[in-house]
């Protein structure tokens, strides 16, 4: 079954959980079904287990590691703040893998992609779409302090580089069109930033939660962007975008073309 966080028969024991065998004939393990087992230290999945659905494992935050089966077809955002896992293998049977699978695992430093998955791959740790069109997932503790992006890549998935901490700079290749949520959501450290001349789509707030970005720059090919002074708009500029959360201004006019 599904529950909403609180919802488990189990809830008010999840302190008291240590070890989690899920019994053969299993297939899927449902939304929140363990969420915030903060002292779940050891899962043992099933060889039939098919899906594992959003928020499975919340917040399941001494989980240091995790061996997904060989079956294991979907993965909806499975693992949100399990601050332990370090490293996780997804399996080539996988066939869906939500590009916000590990939200705010601070210390995962690489994901590996078994190299016969059909549908994704990893470089570096780095999880991308197997024609490499799409990054889907830059890991928050990546040891990359710059970090180039692939210039196959057209769009970076729902928060495929959030909370990435030791991140300074990003490099945006020329083919990419689509910045989706939540991206760079927290990278904290990350100070600037240069939009290349074919990004059209920019969803969300593009610097939430970026406490050191002081610039936001568009390339002055790009027919869709602009950046006046560090700061965001559409091309027109009737519409804007970002403001810099650590750009140096004490006031700031709006233009009043927005």
């Amino acid at each position: 079954n599904s529950y909403y966080q609180n919802q488990a028969p189990w809830f008010d024991y999840r302190e008291q959980i240590l070890k989690i065998v899920v019994e053969e004939g299993i297939t899927t393990i449902g939304a929140c079904n363990f969420y915030s087992c903060t002292f779940l230290k050891e899962v043992s999945l099933p060889t039939t287990l098919l899906e594992i659905r959003r928020c499975a494992f919340r917040t399941c935050t001494q989980l240091s590691s995790i061996l997904l089966p060989e079956n294991l077809s979907i993965l909806d955002a499975g693992f949100w703040e399990c601050s332990s896992l370090q490293t996780i293998e997804i399996p080539a049977s996988v066939t869906s893998l939500s590009s916000d699978s590990f939200v705010n695992c601070t210390n995962l430093t690489e994901i590996h992609v078994a190299e016969d998955n059909p549908n994704y791959c990893s470089v570096d740790g780095v999880v991308f779409s197997k024609d490499m069109t799409e990054l889907l997932t830059l890991p928050a503790n990546a040891p990359f302090i710059t970090y180039t992006v692939p210039d196959t890549v057209t769009t970076l998935c729902i928060s495929s580089i959030r909370n990435c901490k030791n991140l300074t700079e990003i490099i945006l290749p020329d083919s990419l069109t689509t910045i989706s949520e939540c991206t760079f959501l927290g990278c904290m450290n990350l100070s600037s930033i240069t939009i290349p001349k074919n990004v059209q789509y920019i969803y969300g707030v593009l610097s939430n939660d970026c406490y050191s970005m002081t610039e936001i720059l568009v390339d002055p090919d790009n027919p869709y962007l602009s950046s006046v002074d560090g700061v965001l708009f559409n091309k027109d500029k009737t519409f804007l975008y970002a403001y810099p959360p650590a750009k140096a201004d004490t006031a700031y006019a709006v233009p009043d073309t927005v």
